[in-house]
């Protein structure tokens, strides 16, 4: 009997690649959402450190321009800690939608591997009944011989 093939192999090579690239850009979106959240510390970090930096110097700082520097850094660090949150909020959107699209394929994927175990095992029971019909039929062509063998020996003795 001939090995199993399966009509459908193509297109379960096709939904694995899909998956496979999906997969891809999943990890690619959460690169960047770790990224996103790295940049978010160091901008968190520089804003604590630079606080208490002013709060070490306040007490001997008198110069108000300097203060007033400070004043527009640590608003412009506040708002690209924000743009930065709506960023990651952005990018963790983009990437729960991938992550359905992902759990579509990989269902679309499953489907078809199923379908595939199904017919491997049936292809496999056919298999079996086959061969046990092949080994039967032989069986019984060596058990006829046999007795047709013992049946010759024992009419050529009688005469």
């Amino acid at each position: 009997m001939n090995r199993f093939r399966f009509r459908l192999e193509t297109l379960l090579r096709l939904r694995r690649r899909t998956e496979d690239e999906i997969k891809l850009e999943m990890a690619a979106k959460n690169r960047e959402i770790g990224e996103s959240g790295r940049r978010m510390m160091r901008l968190h970090d520089e804003l604590t450190g630079m606080q208490e930096r002013e709060r070490q110097m306040r007490p001997h700082a008198h110069d108000v321009t300097a203060l007033r520097y400070s004043v527009a850094y640590r608003h412009s660090l506040k708002l690209s800690m924000l743009n930065e949150g709506r960023t990651t909020d952005r990018l963790r959107r983009e990437a729960h939608d991938i992550r359905q699209r992902l759990i579509e394929a990989t269902r679309k994927r499953r489907a078809v591997e199923l379908l595939r175990e199904r017919r491997f095992e049936q292809w496999r029971k056919e298999y079996s009944d086959r061969e046990q019909k092949y080994i039967d039929e032989v069986s019984r062509q060596a058990w006829s011989r046999r007795k047709d063998d013992t049946q010759v020996e024992s009419s050529g003795t009688v005469s």
